[in-house]
């Protein structure tokens, strides 16, 4: 088995994806095949797994967020995940802490950071982005050597934190 290097990206597969970002699996894999969010990694060739990155996870906690608590049609959202995406592409895990994410007015997302008065100017979506962090830094960054399984921790706490 390969060891993952300083620095190197790591990515979970399609099961472990779902659940970090609170959704049955076959969702998730609906929402893959319509484009809704794409995973990090798509190998190619007959069963083999796409893989998620810690930042395409996000992503799909986000469409969970606009879907479920907003009541938003996330096919008509493509663009704005898009623009999502690149908002995260140079963005270090991180620096997120504290901030927020806004969906404006103008279907631009926003990385919002009250402490340092970086805060939209028109109506929006104001969503935390803590609670997420915490999900994925235990999944992506755990503190020693072994990794939490998802069999070894309560599904409930992940989307209740949401």
């Amino acid at each position: 088995m390969r060891t993952r290097t300083v620095g190197e990206p790591k990515f979970v597969r399609s099961p472990e994806a779902a659940w970090l970002a609170g959704l049955p699996i076959d969702r998730l894999r609906d929402w893959q095949r319509r484009g809704v969010v794409l995973p990090q990694l798509s190998p190619p060739g007959r069963g083999r797994q796409p893989k998620y990155s810690w930042k395409s996870i996000l992503l799909l906690r986000m469409a969970v967020i606009l879907r479920d608590r907003f009541k938003l049609e996330l096919s008509a959202l493509g663009y704005q995940f898009f623009e999502l995406s690149n908002v995260l592409s140079d963005t270090e895990f991180a620096s997120l802490w504290g901030k927020y994410l806004t969906l404006d007015s103008g279907e631009h997302w926003i990385l919002a950071d009250p402490r340092e008065n970086i805060i939209p100017t028109t109506e929006g979506l104001l969503i935390r982005l803590d609670p997420h962090l915490q999900i994925l830094s235990e999944a992506f960054f755990p503190p020693s050597s072994q990794r939490p399984t998802p069999a070894s921790r309560d599904i409930r706490s992940y989307t209740s934190m949401a």
